[in-house]
């Protein structure tokens, strides 16, 4: 595939050059890792672009980004579950390699501050989270597990989230979070209960997430000189505690 790219653009007088991005550009790609490409060009050659994967493998998804407009990234899921993105621009992005011409002139990729909290983030994650579990008491009263087992999945989000913020570190995508997490908040995460669509599991499963949540949240929100949100938690429990004894 990358070399019908590169076929395509060396032969193609509307092509000045191709880069590569993402893990490639890093140096951190695995055998799982997609094919992030950047086309340089005075416009997306969308249809270009299709067909040079098409001459190696079937396309079963592709995305043109912004839908509805005119696609400047190109977004494609190949026959035999190969990934490849292709984003046109002007100018080369700093930090990506040149493949072609090789002497491209790149800028270095731009420094990312480590993730500094703040006392406000992490009250604002805190009280979100005990929205989300109050709202438990309102989903589990309508019987519907399904939506409430959604509600315990971010709860988790939210755990993970203090993670992120204890590490000083950020996810760095969708498709990555064991390399930024540390082995004991690893081993938090496995310790969880199984999720199931069922209230009995649901509730297990929020008890465990609070149970670790919270004085994790707390501590990192005294440690920024916060306040932890008292009265949204005390009603918040109360609320639960009705929850359970009110017919």
């Amino acid at each position: 595939m990358f070399h019908a790219l590169l076929d395509w653009v060396t032969t193609s007088s509307a092509v000045r050059g191709m880069l590569v991005s993402g893990s490639l550009a890093h140096g951190d790609a695995d055998e799982f890792s997609d094919l992030d490409i950047i086309v340089l060009a005075d416009q997306p050659l969308v249809e270009d672009a299709r067909q040079a994967i098409a001459s190696v493998e079937d396309t079963i998804i592709a995305y043109e980004l912004p839908p509805g407009g005119k696609p400047f990234i190109l977004s494609v899921v190949t026959s035999a579950w190969h990934r490849v993105d292709i984003a046109f621009a002007t100018e080369p992005p700093p930090g990506t390699v040149a493949i072609y011409p090789a002497d491209l002139d790149v800028a270095p990729a731009l420094e990312i501050a480590p993730l500094e909290p703040t006392a406000d983030s992490v009250s604002r994650i805190a009280t979100e989270f005990f929205r989300i579990l109050g709202l438990s008491v309102v989903v589990l009263g309508r019987g519907d597990v399904h939506a409430a087992r959604e509600g315990a999945d971010l709860l988790r989000q939210h755990l993970i989230d203090i993670f992120l913020l204890e590490g000083r570190t950020t996810r760095p995508g969708p498709k990555k979070l064991k390399n930024v997490l540390s082995n004991e908040q690893q081993s938090v995460l496995r310790s969880l209960p199984a999720l199931r669509d069922d209230e009995e599991a649901v509730r297990e499963f929020s008890a465990a997430v609070d149970a670790l949540f919270t004085p994790r949240a707390r501590a990192l929100l005294e440690s920024l000189d916060g306040v932890w949100p008292s009265d949204v938690e005390s009603a918040t429990r109360r609320y639960l505690t009705r929850g359970r004894t009110d017919p």
